[in-house]
């Protein structure tokens, strides 16, 4: 889109729109703790998700 276009929205077609800005997030020990636990839980999850993957694989494949 160039900048002499006016943008209009996609569900009405109004070129009246309004620019929104999103807040900064704060960054606190409390947050630092909640993704730190969300991490782990992440790559805990996968890592099983892997093993199991690859057990299926060797279950399935002879190297016969």
């Amino acid at each position: 889109m160039r900048r002499e276009e006016t943008p209009s929205c996609p569900e009405c077609g109004s070129t009246n729109l309004a620019r929104e800005f999103s807040l900064p997030t704060a960054h606190t020990s409390g947050t630092r703790d909640m993704a730190m636990r969300a991490a782990r839980a992440r790559d805990r999850r996968q890592g099983s998700e892997r093993m199991h993957a690859q057990r299926e694989y060797e279950l399935n494949h002879d190297d016969h």
